[in-house]
C-alpha cells in the first residue's frame, strides 16, 4: 500500500502515471492480494460477541461508530 499511495494524486497532478502498464498491473495484483487477504482474513469488520452478551445497548453506537446504520 505505502508503494501506491502516490498514485492518485501523481495522476490529478500530471495525468498520467509515470509507469509501465506492466507495472501498473503488476501493482494492482499486489493491491487485489492485499484486499483479498484482509477479507479472507478478516473478522476484523465483524461485531464482536462480547457486544451482545455484555452490553446489548451499545451495539447502536458500535454499528454508528462503524459507519453502518440500520
Amino acid at each position: 500500500m505505502t508503494s501506491s499511495k502516490f498514485l492518485p494524486a501523481e495522476l490529478a497532478r500530471r495525468g498520467e502515471l509515470g509507469l509501465t502498464r506492466r507495472e501498473v498491473v503488476r501493482m494492482s495484483g499486489r493491491l487485489f492480494r492485499l484486499r483479498v487477504g484482509i477479507m479472507l482474513g478478516g473478522t476484523v469488520l465483524d461485531t464482536p460477541d462480547w457486544f451482545w452478551e455484555s452490553e446489548p445497548e451499545l451495539h447502536e453506537l458500535y454499528s454508528a461508530v462503524r459507519g453502518i446504520y440500520p
